[in-house]
């Protein structure tokens, strides 16, 4: 299959869920089976109203398919994902601003100001942990980003 690959988002109510598959019929079908045995063993049910297929790498003439027995939307690749872009190539610098403000804005400057360089290191991790988007990306963000929050 090379680097062929789809990606399929579905949100399961108040919770997102990706995942990356081949794209085929087969593993279309085997989706749609997990997803209704974990709404049978949960209770809760995937809207697949309010989910989308997004090919990454080339169409693929299966897409229809996919599409027809997921009975979903197909979005086209680049797609923001928990309000970050996604992307295969370098994300420009403008997609990535909106993060660090949400930072400066949880982090307010007046508190530095007050406390000893322990104190804000502490502030700091306790604001990035509660700001899960960069706590998981954090290793793959671009040093500016980085430099940009250490700097608040």
């Amino acid at each position: 299959m090379g680097n062929r690959a789809i990606k399929f988002h579905c949100s399961i109510y108040a919770n997102d869920v990706i995942l990356f598959m081949h794209p085929s019929h087969q593993q279309a079908w085997a989706i749609k089976e997990i997803l209704e045995l974990f709404g049978e063993a949960s209770g809760l049910r995937t809207n697949l109203a309010k989910c989308s297929i997004t090919p990454i790498f080339g169409a693929d003439q299966e897409l229809d398919v996919i599409q027809h027995i997921l009975d979903c939307q197909v979005m086209p690749f680049p797609i923001r994902y928990l309000g970050l872009p996604l992307s295969t190539k370098a994300i420009p610098k403008a997609h990535l601003q909106p993060l660090v403000e949400k930072v400066a804005a949880k982090l307010p400057a007046w508190k530095g100001s007050l406390m000893g360089k322990s104190g804000r290191l502490v502030l700091v991790k306790s604001t990035l942990m509660a700001a899960s988007i960069y706590a998981v990306m954090a290793d793959k963000l671009p040093p500016w980003v980085r430099t940009e929050i250490d700097a608040i």
